[in-house]
């Protein structure tokens, strides 16, 4: 499931939702749980460079939220899901360095 694969960058401790209603949790250590509300600012900064809208939300301020159309085509979740993708590739990528 695509957005499940998200989990595989380290600062995404987890995702939850319903259909294209979901919320990804950033951390700094997923061991540790250590909200990274950072992260998050920094991410949806550079999603909206992309022209995607996410919401912060969360009591730490380490949650980003989606909330697709429900009249959404498939095509066009799946152009949505990918550029999330490579937002979130540029976020590893530039706190990798």
């Amino acid at each position: 499931d695509k957005i499940k694969s998200f989990e595989r960058f380290p600062f995404i401790a987890f995702s939850s939702g319903i259909g294209l209603a979901q919320s990804f949790e950033f951390v700094i250590d997923k061991k540790g749980y250590k909200p990274a509300p950072q992260l998050v600012k920094a991410f949806q900064n550079i999603s909206l460079k992309k022209h995607l809208i996410t919401y912060i939300g969360g009591i730490y301020k380490n949650r980003t939220k989606i909330a697709l159309p429900i009249w959404i085509t498939k095509k066009d979740a799946d152009f949505f899901f990918n550029k999330f993708e490579e937002c979130l590739e540029e976020l590893n990528h530039t706190i990798s360095q």
